[in-house]
């Protein structure tokens, strides 16, 4: 796995206790494939609502400092009191909604296309629900062609989890795996 990213990163810090407790496990996830691997995994987490004031929570969670790049054009009109974060910004992003997770999915492109350079590394990404799952793998089969047949959305009650689960896990076949916290269950 060559980099891990967290779509809706406040979860792991406002809501991980209660609403998806499975996400505090992340980190956890994310330690234990990097000690197999031997070697780091580097973690983004994209979120519109994480506020600065969660980031002590999630250099906890995580146990080293959390980079932190800020949207540096808010839209004002998009959430008032919340600056949206997003981790390793090239641009700012457009300020409609719609437009933003393009902006998103063009930012996630260029680091896979990086990350996918060597033929060994294998990318986690998770998102909140199944319909996620499968949109953000489909555009990104859609952004990433010759990856294609390699990039494979996964959740609770897929019909080809355990294929899926052994193809990423063990054949080391799919290259991009976008998971809701079904993923290590």
């Amino acid at each position: 796995v060559a980099r891990v990213v967290v779509d809706e990163g406040h979860l792991l810090s406002q809501w991980g206790t209660g609403f998806r407790p499975l996400y505090r496990r992340i980190p956890q996830i994310v330690e234990t494939l990097a000690a197999h691997q031997g070697r780091p995994i580097p973690i983004t987490l994209f979120s519109a609502t994480l506020m600065k004031e969660d980031f002590h929570d999630l250099e906890l969670l995580f146990g080293k400092p959390i980079v932190q790049n800020w949207d540096p054009q808010p839209d004002p009109a998009y959430r008032k009191k919340l600056v949206p974060q997003v981790i390793s910004a090239p641009n700012a992003p457009p300020t409609n909604d719609a437009f933003r997770k393009l902006w998103q999915l063009d930012t996630l492109k260029t680091q896979l296309s990086q990350d996918l350079k060597d033929p060994q590394n294998q990318v986690l990404i998770f998102v909140r629900t199944r319909i996620f799952a499968v949109l953000w793998a489909l555009a990104l089969q859609k952004m990433l062609p010759r990856e294609k047949n390699r990039i494979w959305p996964y959740f609770a009650g897929i019909p080809e989890r355990t294929r899926i689960d052994q193809q990423f896990n063990e054949q080391k076949s799919i290259r991009v795996l976008v998971s809701t916290s079904a993923f290590g269950m």
